[in-house]
């Protein structure tokens, strides 16, 4: 199995994230990681839930969760 590598289009927005955080202190920097971190959490949980979507019969209910926005504000 070939190893999954980034786009073009993803390499090209981690070089801009890198840019973007080079003066980041590291208080900054870590509230960063641990909200990507939380966004990883969140999108694994869309895909199990998407999964468990197509997996169930439409008569099974799924319980509603908190909505959750993240927001990024660069200096």
């Amino acid at each position: 199995m070939e190893p999954i590598e980034l786009t073009l289009e993803q390499q090209f927005q981690l070089r801009i994230l890198k840019d973007h955080t080079q003066g980041l202190s590291q208080k900054q920097a870590q509230d960063l990681l641990l909200l990507a971190v939380r966004q990883g959490m969140i999108k694994d949980n869309i895909i199990r839930r998407c999964k468990l979507v197509v997996a169930l019969p439409e008569e099974v209910a799924i319980p509603q969760q908190e909505k959750i926005t993240i927001e990024f504000k660069p200096r």
